[in-house]
């Protein structure tokens, strides 16, 4: 699905008050997880 895809699913969910399928935190640790992937690379 893609970035472009992702920010559309959010956009709908704020738009329909319904949940994201990811829930914020797990979208944070995959976050984090990236981010340390790309400090040690």
């Amino acid at each position: 699905r893609g970035f472009v895809g992702c920010a559309r699913h959010f956009i709908e969910c704020v738009q329909n008050q319904t949940v994201p399928e990811t829930a914020g935190e797990q979208a944070l640790l995959a976050q984090r997880v990236v981010d340390k992937l790309w400090r040690d690379a």
